[in-house]
């Protein structure tokens, strides 16, 4: 990699490209200049310009819940440039909306993952099986003394309206209880005033 400085500020880097950096000192800076095909150290150009070879250092460490690399700055020496990256801060507003969509992303999952009825009976709660249990409610509404065929996550099983009305009722229960955990996730996160708050906030999703 090789930086086009211009008196003492890097107007330009990248792999050495004879194209690109003449391109960057006639397009922005009216220069023309015909450079050689390689570049294997430094290279004068005129009294202005000169082309630097970039050691490029290992970014520094950083806690990437509440920053973020930008850059890189560089520093310019006779013999070479150094690029290295740098930390900044995550505003407060972007960093709780970040954690809030996490946990929206642990409310899904959460929801959509099914549920033990208590007796061993694993009941699906994905989007399509929300949908066919309230079907199967609205139907048994409508069908007092009918029975249902219900393929559950572990196995056929009969149900009857009583059975019905008492998944579908469990059923919202869980899913507000997924929703109810995350709005209350979200009032700890918006509680937060500072970077640090929310560096030690713990947003595990779990249902009590």
């Amino acid at each position: 990699m090789h930086a086009l400085v211009l008196h003492n500020n890097v107007v330009a880097a990248r792999g050495y490209d004879k194209g690109y950096f003449e391109m960057v000192m006639g397009v922005r800076y009216n220069v023309s200049v015909s450079l050689p095909e390689n570049i294997v150290s430094t290279y004068q150009i005129n009294d202005n310009f000169k082309i630097l070879p970039v050691k490029q250092l290992l970014d520094p460490p950083y806690n990437a819940k509440t920053q973020v690399l930008a850059g890189p700055r560089y520093l310019i020496y006779t013999t070479h440039v150094e690029s290295q990256k740098y930390t900044v801060d995550k505003s407060i507003d972007a960093l709780k909306n970040e954690l809030k969509a996490n946990v929206a992303n642990a409310r899904w999952e959460k929801e959509t993952a099914g549920f033990d009825l208590g007796n061993g009976t694993i009941i699906r709660t994905d989007a399509e099986s929300q949908a066919k249990i309230s079907g199967a409610y609205n139907f048994i509404q409508l069908k007092n003394n009918a029975e249902i065929d219900w393929k559950g996550a572990n196995g056929w099983m009969k149900l009857k309206k009583a059975d019905i009305e008492a998944v579908a009722t469990a059923v919202a229960e869980y899913v507000q209880a997924c929703f109810s955990k995350e709005k209350q996730l979200n009032d700890v996160i918006d509680a937060c005033t500072t970077l640090q708050e929310l560096d030690e906030l713990d947003i595990t999703f779990t249902l009590e």
